[in-house]
């Protein structure tokens, strides 16, 4: 007789050892950093949210950089000067809201 276990005892340690694994595995309902699980409601909130003050960093600063042009006579300068910041500040503020949920 050979010195290997045979299948069903095998199978016991394979369900023993997956018990143990069970027991010492982090609760799946938990982020990574332990916190609840954010509502559905509030991620569409947050969402809509996001998708607002994008849009309205870019379509402000870029009015703002319409109305520099016409003051100054420049155009159209200050226009896509403040479209590029108004852009890059609504991708920055979007990054650091995705950064909460």
């Amino acid at each position: 007789m050979s010195d290997e276990p045979d299948e069903k005892e095998m199978n016991e340690r394979l369900e023993a050892l997956d018990k143990k694994l069970q027991k010492l595995a982090p609760d799946p309902k938990l982020t990574p950093d332990n916190k609840e699980p954010k509502s559905r409601q509030e991620v569409m909130k947050a969402g809509a949210s996001a998708g607002v003050e994008f849009a309205g960093a870019i379509i402000l600063s870029t009015f703002f950089g319409i109305w520099l042009d016409k003051q100054l006579d420049l155009a159209p300068l200050f226009m896509l000067v403040f479209l590029v910041l108004g852009a890059g500040v609504a991708f920055y503020n979007l990054y650091r809201q995705s950064q909460n949920l």
